[in-house]
């Protein structure tokens, strides 16, 4: 890049300039500069011993550089990046996409792990008209594997995913486990995010899977309270107990404006609301949520039924089936999975199917 500087005075100090701003600044009195294997350019004291640096430290160790590249990621996410928060910082780690496949100012688009609710990935657009971001893509709640709900991202053998939660950090990450191909995403500058992996002997980054790849993917497709299914015609139906909130806008195949419910709670002690539960699903999005990691799934049920205004409840925790997680008002962004990516097998063996429980007044249950 034409405007980027980076310059040695020897024993004093090294500097990184980008348009004559000074953005790094080492006192040390021999700085050096390495791009390691990972990708990662960094800037390390050079008094220390360049190869054993090489051979002792660990990828995530970074305790000795004095700059890393992968503190600041562009458009593409490389193993070993960092996807998120630095709570004891307030740093955030994201994608941005770039202007055109041409130009790498900065694009419209941003790729995120949120930590609201259950953590997930977004795709997101800046907007001429308004300072907030609007959603395009959303990943659907981390499962222990990987992110559960789009279907045409399953687990590969070539890497592994990871998400990582403390008090001091928030973030996704993921490790290469073969040595015959490296593997990256990209977000583009229309908003689509790639997984690419250039295998050995290529020279040409296949597509593993892209995102959002079919409408189903879009965020809030079909409006609130209602679900997305790919094998259906047409593919936005209403959640059970839901009729559509306008049934000319569903004729013309606009589905925007959702669904509402048939019947209101009765919200009275021992009214008969119960729930149905669904699975093979992308969890709703975390709009309106309240969670308890201790609550078991029976207590769960007994606090949603007690708040007149919780809609569906679930585990908080959804690889070891605890805590509580509760949702109020509509339910966003719901999609039937092809592919149950929340089935799987227990350790006694056993398939276990992970969904939500959506209420239902007993008029509705009753029929």
């Amino acid at each position: 890049m034409e405007n980027c500087l980076l310059s040695f005075i020897t024993n004093i100090f090294c500097s990184l300039l980008f348009l004559k701003l000074l953005i790094l600044k080492s006192s040390t009195r021999n700085p050096s500069v390495r791009l390691l294997d990972t990708g990662n350019l960094v800037v390390i004291d050079g008094d220390k011993d360049i190869y054993s640096f090489n051979n002792n430290t660990s990828d995530d160790d970074n305790s000795d550089y004095l700059w890393q590249s992968f503190d600041y990621p562009s458009d593409t996410f490389l193993a070993g990046m960092k996807l998120g928060w630095n709570f004891e910082t307030g740093s955030q780690r994201y994608l941005t996409s770039w202007k055109t496949d041409d130009d790498p100012s900065t694009g419209d688009y941003i790729y995120w792990l949120s930590p609201r609710g259950l953590p997930q990935l977004f795709v997101s657009m800046k907007t001429t008209t308004t300072t907030k971001m609007v959603i395009k893509y959303r990943s659907g709640p981390w499962n222990g594997v990987h992110f559960g709900g789009t279907p045409k991202a399953p687990v590969f053998p070539l890497f592994k995913s990871f998400l990582v939660s403390n008090k001091d950090e928030l973030y996704y990450t993921f490790k290469a486990n073969v040595k015959s191909a490296v593997t990256r995403v990209k977000v583009n500058p229309t908003g689509l995010s790639d997984r690419l992996v250039l295998y050995n002997r290529s020279t040409q980054w296949s597509v593993l899977y892209t995102v959002p790849y079919e409408p189903c993917d879009n965020y809030g497709f079909c409006g609130a309270n209602g679900i997305c299914r790919m094998n259906r015609d047409p593919l936005c139906e209403c959640l059970e107990g839901f009729v559509p909130r306008s049934e000319e806008e569903w004729k013309m195949l606009n589905w925007s404006s959702g669904c509402v419910r048939k019947m209101e709670f009765d919200c009275r002690v021992d009214s008969g609301d119960g729930f149905v539960k669904l699975v093979g699903i992308k969890f709703p999005d975390f709009l309106e949520f309240w969670s308890n990691k201790s609550m078991s799934l029976a207590e769960c049920k007994q606090t949603c039924l007690s708040n007149c205004s919780c809609t569906t409840y679930t585990n908080l925790d959804i690889g070891r089936g605890s805590g509580c997680m509760i949702w109020f008002g509509n339910l966003v962004d719901v999609r039937e999975l092809r592919i149950k990516v929340g089935d799987k097998k227990t350790k006694e063996g056993k398939v276990s199917e992970e969904g939500i429980y959506l209420r239902l007044p007993a008029s509705v249950l009753g029929n």
